[in-house]
């Protein structure tokens, strides 16, 4: 009879439709997951990025952070005719203090040397850290005679901070 047809017909069609009520919602869901994924995955990434660009113990960019900073601060130097200045610096004898003192109090030296010259330097600058004890910084719009100040000045506040138990450290720069 019809009116069962009706009924049956009205069952299918409302289990169809909770049916798909249930795959737009399960949908959704996935949706959300994937998009909750990708936001972490990206965060994983930029993680990885910063970790490949900067050096674990300062804190500072690495080599390859700088490298990359370095490249474009030449680039928009000479497309505006701006100076650009580069200091580098090495720690005097920094083997000595490692075999006297230890590891530690040898990155102790670093850790230090990395903060001071941050403290000292502009917002604009870029310290890092290209291996050992060896650091650069990267001085745009910074002439010359500018550039040679502020390295004096670097040099004499380094050889006069003093980091304990290695008392004074000088450095070289250039």
């Amino acid at each position: 009879p019809s009116t069962q047809s009706n009924r049956e017909v009205r069952r299918l069609s409302g289990a169809l439709s909770s049916m798909t009520l249930r795959l737009l919602a399960a949908r959704e869901a996935m949706e959300e997951k994937v998009r909750l994924r990708t936001l972490e995955l990206e965060a994983a990434n930029r993680a990885l990025d910063l970790q490949a660009r900067t050096d674990a113990l300062t804190g500072l960019l690495n080599r390859r952070g700088f490298e990359t900073q370095m490249a474009f601060a030449l680039a928009l130097a000479r497309r505006s005719g701006r100076p650009l200045g580069l200091i580098t610096l090495d720690v005097d004898h920094f083997k000595r203090v490692n075999d006297t003192y230890g590891h530690e109090a040898g990155d102790e030296v670093l850790h230090r040397l990395a903060r001071a010259l941050q403290t000292r330097l502009r917002d604009a600058d870029v310290v890092a850290r290209l291996g050992g004890e060896e650091f650069a910084l990267l001085l745009p719009e910074t002439p010359l005679p500018q550039a040679l100040r502020l390295a004096e000045r670097l040099r004499r506040a380094v050889e006069a901070m003093a980091v304990p138990p290695v008392a004074r450290i000088t450095a070289s720069f250039g």
